[in-house]
């Protein structure tokens, strides 16, 4: 069995989707004829913790931890953060930031090039290069975010001669919270660097179409698209009815993502009881920004109709999804944001649960919904009330919209991961030539 060495920064117990990608990756490649081996962290500084995630590891599978010194003590001392609060990601995109967070984020941005995990790399090198000697892969696999996977990458394969493979989950340099912040000196270090991965590496892979044009590459001929997915072993049969209208949000809720405006639909829906308040449940899993919470309280004081379960497990998240009748996804309605596919929608699709979002009415993730017919996303400025009150009516009368499941069996972790092994395949035929 052929054999890849797999670089990422986030592994269990790391939560979030952002650990799914690999790790299914890692569960399904032995079956198309490749033996992962994991190089990793020692101890990561993680969004989320899912200690459940560490008992889906494949029996017998090799995982190799190096130390990665974190500035994030640094960082939460000088924002104020809570010693014990996750680092938050992307939060330049948010609002009403404060002027220490937003200087300590600049700084992480114009002067932690590419990343704040910058000084992971020396230590993966040293281990990467014992791991390479001992287990002799055929081919090295990094994963992004952080981009500092990549430079790692990068230099066991110049080292070792073996043939690379660079994963992009987002952008690099044009990914959407970025916006302003950098300073020209720092832009340009970072594009040279994101330049420099994608000249050297055998393949690149993305994870949507958009965000392939998002990168600095010359050409677009080496990159393929791998989407994000679901696993079917994940979910068990279909759910019967919720006994109330369920609309349940999953995920982290920041002021970038978060519309007022929709919930004070909502509340005006049970304000002129359209829908009556003892039907219906809002529901709320994940981390939510404080201010967001109070104020959806705030909102619906009158009516006993929201439930906070706050961060859920991997498992416990699907079960929810399944136990909805209506799943709220929340896109950034920002530039260079048109291409985010992220991880939960695919298993929002696998719930069998009808989904509404607002953000982007024109990306990728639109279309998707709409293919699949299992639901839609409207832009920030529409009222969704007659799109709610639609999916009650479905509710009430017990009626479920049947989606396009051919369609979303195409997402499945196991047809991807057979995608990516044949990306391999081609990568080893081909014999190209070792990078210089």
């Amino acid at each position: 069995m052929k054999k890849v060495l797999i670089i990422t920064y986030y592994w269990p117990p790391a939560g979030g989707p952002g650990v799914q990608r690999v790790l299914k990756f890692a569960k399904y490649l032995p079956q198309f004829g490749w033996q992962p081996i994991i190089l990793t962290v020692t101890k990561g500084v993680y969004p989320a913790l899912d200690n459940s995630l560490l008992k889906e590891i494949p029996d017998g599978l090799k995982v190799f931890h190096s130390t990665c010194p974190e500035p994030d003590s640094l960082y939460k001392i000088f924002s104020g953060s809570g010693k014990n609060n996750s680092t938050p990601v992307g939060v330049l995109a948010g609002k009403n930031v404060s002027w220490k967070k937003r200087l300590a984020h600049n700084i992480r941005l114009n002067y932690f090039i590419p990343d704040a995990k910058k000084f992971w790399r020396r230590f993966a090198v040293n281990a990467g290069k014992n791991i390479i000697g001992q287990e002799k892969p055929d081919l090295i696999f990094s994963s992004s975010p952080p981009p500092t996977t990549h430079l790692i990458a990068n230099d066991l394969a110049v080292k070792s001669g073996l043939p690379w493979i660079a994963d992009f989950r987002d952008p690099w340099t044009k990914i959407h919270y970025y916006g302003e912040n950098r300073s020209k000196r720092a832009q340009k270090k970072d594009i040279a660097l994101e330049r420099k991965v994608l000249a050297n590496c055998s393949k690149a892979v993305c994870v949507s179409d958009h965000f392939a044009k998002l990168l600095e590459c010359n050409d677009p001929t080496k990159i393929e698209i791998v989407q994000n997915g679901f696993d079917s072993q994940d979910f068990s049969a279909q759910q019967q009815r919720p006994d109330k209208f369920k609309i349940t949000y999953i995920g982290g809720l920041n002021p970038n993502r978060y519309y007022k405006s929709f919930f004070q639909h909502i509340h005006s829906l049970l304000e002129n009881k359209k829908i009556p308040a003892k039907e219906i449940e809002l529901g709320f899993a994940g981390q939510i920004d404080n201010t967001i919470k109070n104020e959806l309280i705030t909102l619906f004081s009158k009516f006993d109709i929201l439930k906070f379960h706050g961060y859920l497990e991997h498992q416990q998240a699907i079960q929810l999804m399944q136990k909805s009748s209506l799943l709220l996804l929340f896109m950034e309605n920002k530039g260079n944001y048109q291409g985010h596919l992220p991880g939960k929608l695919f298993e929002y699709l696998a719930s069998g649960t009808q989904v509404l979002g607002v953000g982007l009415s024109e990306g990728e993730a639109s279309k998707i919904l709409e293919q699949t017919k299992s639901g839609k996303i409207i832009d920030n400025q529409s009222d969704p009330s007659k799109l709610v009150l639609q999916h009650y009516a479905d509710w009430l009368g017990g009626n479920k919209p049947e989606p396009n499941q051919k369609l979303i069996n195409k997402f499945e972790r196991r047809q991807l991961t057979e995608k990516l092994a044949h990306i391999f395949d081609n990568i080893i035929t081909d014999k190209e030539e070792p990078i210089s």
